[in-house]
């Protein structure tokens, strides 16, 4: 999901995986998340296992296994304690 974004829309190679994602992205801190960011969650195993592509007001979208894609809260309880960190890929 966030591959296809970043492409689509800020035309922005990135890469497949999650953990490769978060690798390979700049980190910031959660206070400077703007538009277009991703943000990077453990939710099994000792990897980066999910990440999101952060809106605006704390949403964030992403794909859910049962649900397609969805916006939740970073500060759900789930995704607050599963969250490990914010990257940006430049956007030109």
């Amino acid at each position: 999901f966030t591959q296809n974004v970043m492409c689509h829309v800020f035309h922005v190679q990135i890469p497949r995986t999650a953990q490769q994602q978060y690798d390979s992205a700049v980190h910031i801190q959660p206070h400077e998340l703007r538009e277009g960011d991703l943000v990077f969650f453990q939710t099994t195993g000792r990897a980066i296992s999910h990440v999101g592509v952060y809106l605006t007001n704390n949403k964030f979208a992403h794909a859910s296994v049962s649900n397609g894609v969805i916006i939740s809260d970073l500060d759900e309880t789930y995704w607050k304690s599963r969250f490990r960190g914010a990257g940006r890929f430049p956007v030109f």
